[in-house]
């Protein structure tokens, strides 16, 4: 360890600063999209009422986790 074996040379690869905004920008848009999935997966569940109180669905996960 510690050395590199000749027959696998080290590369780095080097982004220009326009390029990596472009890819944290993807990256933002990607989590947006994926926010707005999980929050219209939410609104379909209440709609089609898949909700429960949320006191009472922590205390029934807490009870679940300390019993195993």
């Amino acid at each position: 360890m510690g050395h590199v074996r000749p027959e696998y040379p080290a590369y780095i690869a080097i982004i220009d600063a326009k390029r990596l905004d472009y890819y944290h920008q993807l990256e933002r848009e990607r989590i947006h999209l994926l926010l707005i999935d999980e929050a219209s997966k939410g609104l379909d569940d209440v709609t089609a009422g898949r909700t429960q109180d949320a006191r009472a669905a922590l205390t029934a996960i807490k009870k679940r986790r300390a019993a195993a």
